[in-house]
């Protein structure tokens, strides 16, 4: 079977060239259909489909994002970066606090010596 490294993958290909659209000069040499195995379909093919097939992508695209967002909440190494993340913004938050409390302080006591 031929490579499918990040450069030889028809879909990241074909993403690439989507975003840089305008470009004068091609970044990859156009692929055949039999070269790619995912099939691509246009803007204006997607126009022109039956509302059960839109729904059915709706339904899927929703579901994929419901198996990421699960599997992103349960992974056990987000899991352990979001409570370091908790932790280093409430050590901020109380040096933040802290040096607000002593600005305060120093006000106060700029008022008493200049009265």
């Amino acid at each position: 079977p031929p490579s499918t490294g990040p450069t030889q993958n028809p879909a990241v290909i074909e993403a690439v060239k989507a975003l840089c659209q305008g470009i004068d000069r091609p970044l990859y040499p156009p692929l055949s259909k039999a070269d790619c195995p995912i099939s691509t379909i246009s803007s204006q093919s997607r126009r022109r489909q039956a509302p059960e097939v839109t729904t059915d992508l709706k339904r899927t695209r929703a579901r994929n994002r419901w198996h990421l967002a699960y599997t992103l909440v349960h992974n056990p190494w987000l899991i352990e970066e979001r409570a370091a993340a908790r932790e280093r913004s409430k050590v901020l938050r109380e040096k933040k606090e802290e040096r607000e409390r002593r600005r305060a302080e120093r006000l106060e006591w700029a008022k008493g010596v200049v009265h």
